[in-house]
């Protein structure tokens, strides 16, 4: 705070203490006031009280005293109040030109020192650009679909803040996907000793599915062009960042919520068909691919999802990923019906020497109650074993897609209106009768 901006604090200051002490002695003449009007009739209470005889004279004499010397009071008592308003109405506007000076004042500022050569004596005007860690933004994505015969909307947006204590009035804004405070410096290896480290039980863990990008007849595929719906920005790359100018200016003030800015609007081609996993969740989700996503320059950033303009849930958008397929979930639905159940007419055990063997039997069955056809995937999944006296055996897989090395199950069907299908798929476990596996 520079020293002429200390004056101003302290003149308000000083201004403030002296309306405060007026007020308090306008207060404090107040209770005299009080307490001798208090006198007055605790004096006269005794007299009425007892019921001493007075005469005429004496009485008239002592209500002539009250009414004038109570009449005298709340005369004072009223021009005292007045005051006070006044002054405490003096004191708050004090008060609030001292807040906004604070606030004024008491904003981060800094100093620019600039040094400039010239060849000759010249005028001109300088524009000076610098960084600051007080602003930056985020992306963040609308995603609309609807009829699985049309494209889906995506709208990008920037999540933007700024917090630099100066608001930004009509600024045009540039968001870019460089990162001015991370270092470009290449990291360097260092020699890799190994040592030998103590040992720890491997930690159990629980079976898992792996994602596996389905075939691309498993999809109603969308025949259509990128659109686009409207460019509020221009995009330009160079050769390590995107930047996207915003066509109209912006306000944006400092230290409030973030704001969104829309970047841009576009229409995506896309397929879609229906995922389910039973063993963990017997619905089938809508499921949208979007194919070669990467071409549309999106970045890192959680995605709202709405079907049929209803809001069904979040997503994230993550660009490192290897995969040239985007897929995002839109949701269960309840048209179609997915049930798996055990088959205890295959399931069994039996002893042989020192070794045990469970045989283990599922069925799932599938109908589609919807109007139209649908595509269908169905995942599950064999165990996998992780030691020489575990043995799997394979049973039936009723003509699935079979991942030896993970023991994923993937079964494709294309379901009529009310049609139905069930199959089954089977396996056996041997292993030491002194051990315990988790089976189902």
């Amino acid at each position: 705070m520079l020293p002429e901006h200390l004056d101003e604090i302290e003149v308000l200051k000083d201004s403030l203490l002296f309306f405060k002490n007026r007020i308090d002695a306008e207060q404090a003449i107040l209770e005299v006031y009080q307490a001798e009007k208090s006198m007055i009739f605790e004096h006269f209470k005794p007299l009425a009280d007892q019921n001493i005889p007075l005469k005429v004279d004496e009485i008239s004499a002592m209500a002539d005293f009250m009414r004038s010397r109570l009449k005298d009071i709340k005369l004072e008592q009223l021009e005292i109040q007045k005051n006070i308003a006044k002054d405490q109405e003096e004191y708050n506007r004090v008060n609030r030109m001292l807040s906004k000076k604070q606030d004024l004042y008491g904003k981060p500022r800094g100093e620019v020192h600039i040094q400039v050569n010239a060849p000759a004596p010249a005028k001109g005007r300088l524009k000076i650009l610098y960084n600051t860690r007080q602003a930056g933004w985020e992306p963040v994505y609308d995603i609309r679909a609807g009829d699985p015969d049309k494209p889906i909307d995506l709208q990008m947006k920037a999540n933007a803040y700024q917090n630099t204590g100066e608001d930004w009035e009509n600024v045009n804004l540039t968001f870019s996907t460089g990162l001015p405070y991370v270092s470009g410096q290449r990291p360097s290896l260092a020699t890799w000793f190994l040592r030998f480290q103590p040992k720890h039980p491997p930690a159990t863990r629980r079976p898992a599915m792996e994602r596996s990008a389905p075939a691309g007849n498993d999809y109603f595929l969308i025949d259509a062009e990128e659109e686009m719906l409207s460019d509020a920005v221009e995009v330009s790359e160079t050769m390590t960042t995107v930047e996207y100018v915003v066509s109209r200016p912006w306000n944006i003030t400092s230290g409030r919520d973030k704001q969104l800015v829309d970047l841009k609007s576009c229409r995506i081609p896309a397929s879609f068909g229906y995922h389910s996993i039973p063993k963990l969740n017997n619905k089938a989700f809508l499921i949208a691919k979007i194919d070669k996503w990467q071409d549309y320059k999106l970045l890192p950033g959680k995605a709202n999802l709405f079907f049929e303009d209803t809001y069904v849930g979040e997503s994230y958008i993550d660009p490192v990923v290897v995969s040239d397929t985007l897929e995002l979930s839109f949701g269960h639905d309840a048209g179609i019906i997915i049930e798996r159940e055990r088959l205890t007419e295959y399931t069994g055990r039996s002893l042989l020497g020192g070794k045990k063997t469970k045989t283990i039997a599922w069925e799932i069955s599938l109908r589609n109650n919807k109007k139209q056809d649908i595509n269908l995937v169905i995942f599950d999944q064999m165990p996998v074993s992780t030691h020489r006296d575990i043995e799997i055996d394979i049973l039936n897989y009723s003509g699935a897609d079979l991942d030896k090395r993970t023991g994923l199950l993937k079964w494709h069907f294309k379901l009529k209106p009310a049609q139905t299908e069930k199959f089954d798929f089977r396996y056996s476990v041997t292993y030491p009768r002194d051990k315990q596996l988790i089976l189902e």
